[in-house]
């Protein structure tokens, strides 16, 4: 699991620091992976650990992959535009100011300790319980 979530950790701890066709090429890779098994390790760890109730422990980690989801979304928003400035027209385009795209960046940032400090809580959590299922 800590393999799992640090893949996508450093794709998003890159921001910023390269060209932007290598930071969507490692975001997208590690991201990818990340969600793959972030979210199927720990069903398999539960289905192992409460074998008489697979369908309560599948529902309860599906409803936090996605409230995390919800709740990330809307963070990113608050981070990326805090003004809720409106799109400008240039041209054809339909785009934000300056400030909002240099705020993409840092929001990636930000959102990444979030994961790695929710992370480390998994995992401690995920310890404590098999060490009370060897007792």
């Amino acid at each position: 699991m800590f393999l799992a979530t640090s893949e996508s950790f450093l794709g998003i701890a890159s921001c910023g620091r390269t060209r932007l066709i290598l930071f969507t090429a490692t975001y997208s890779i590690c991201f990818g992976i990340c969600n793959g098994q972030g979210y199927t390790i720990p069903l398999r760890i539960c289905w192992d650990l409460f074998p008489n109730n697979k369908g309560i422990v599948t529902g309860v980690i599906t409803f936090g992959f996605g409230m995390g989801a919800f709740v990330f979304g809307i963070v990113s928003s608050m981070l990326i535009n805090p003004h809720n400035m409106q799109m400008l027209k240039i041209g054809t385009n339909d785009i934000y100011g300056p400030e909002v795209a240099n705020n993409s960046m840092m929001a990636l940032r930000k959102i990444s300790l979030c994961w790695a400090f929710l992370t480390i809580v998994a995992l401690f959590l995920i310890k404590i319980r098999t060490n009370e299922g060897e007792k």
